[in-house]
């Protein structure tokens, strides 16, 4: 009876040995299963990332380590090696421009973020200089197999270009309202003065008739000049034209500038002068 009893209790530690045997094999199988399946997993999101027409990284945890950066990113950040890196350890030049807390949200909410033409100011490579640089960029919150965030992808477009390119064009836009605006200015004030010369002409206490070019044609002749002449002067005219019983009585030659001496001239008088 004892023998099989004995025998028995074997029976049953070989069979528990081999049952746990078995599983041990099973949970090896499993997890190099899962194994192979989270590297094909990560093989073919580092070929989706490089392969991308954008600007593109993979960050992980709450710290946001790059693991993967495609090389449209890099190109961007100047080739800086920042693969196993937080982005604060990556690039500490941004503290305090909200770019640690738009991907902190993004952790901690799920919601997806967007960013028009975000000014950064950010050193471009290892030791370079401080430039502002203006990016397009989304962050879409990365989840795991049960729905939890483990990381984030980040979107990014350099649009740096195109922010100034229409800088300088809205300046030049400005530059020409500006200059738009003092010639709009400066004709109004020539108006202005050429209006307040006229008022002078037309209300000096003495004859005052103004002639312009070589043909001595009429532009201004105040109400005084008009009384004096007693003819009606029509801007246009030339001195021949309003006067041509003055030819031969050398007023047409006399071309000095300067006061000279007395002409006599004959002049006839409208009707009525």
């Amino acid at each position: 009876m004892q023998d099989v009893t004995a025998i028995v209790q074997l029976t049953r530690r070989r069979r528990t040995a081999e049952h746990g045997e078995s599983t041990a094999r099973e949970e090896a199988r499993l997890s190099a299963m899962q194994a192979e399946t989270q590297a094909r997993a990560e093989a073919r999101l580092r070929r989706v990332c490089e392969q991308a027409p954008v600007a593109m990284c993979v960050l992980r945890g709450p710290e946001h380590v790059y693991e993967v950066a495609n090389s449209r990113y890099l190109e961007i950040v100047g080739h800086r090696p920042i693969i196993g890196l937080s982005v604060r350890e990556a690039f500490p030049e941004i503290a305090g421009q909200g770019i640690y807390e738009l991907l902190d949200d993004t952790y901690t909410s799920g919601q997806r973020c967007y960013a028009h033409e975000r000014p950064i100011t950010v050193a471009r490579g290892p030791g370079g200089a401080l430039e502002e640089v203006f990016y397009d960029f989304v962050y879409e919150p990365l989840l795991d197999a049960d729905g939890a965030i483990e990381g984030i992808t980040a979107v990014v477009t350099d649009a740096t270009e195109r922010v100034r390119a229409r800088a300088v064009v809205e300046q030049a836009e400005a530059e020409h309202e500006r200059l738009t605006a003092l010639e709009r200015a400066a004709g109004q004030r020539a108006e202005a003065a050429e209006a307040l010369l006229r008022r002078v002409y037309q209300q000096a206490p003495v004859a005052i008739a103004v002639l312009r070019g070589s043909e001595h044609r009429f532009e201004v002749a105040n109400p005084r000049y008009v009384e004096l002449v007693g003819k009606q002067v029509t801007p246009g005219r030339s001195v021949r034209q309003v006067f041509p019983e003055l030819g031969g009585q050398g007023i047409f030659g006399y071309e000095r500038r300067d006061t000279g001496p007395e002409l006599r001239a004959v002049l006839y008088y409208q009707a009525g002068g």
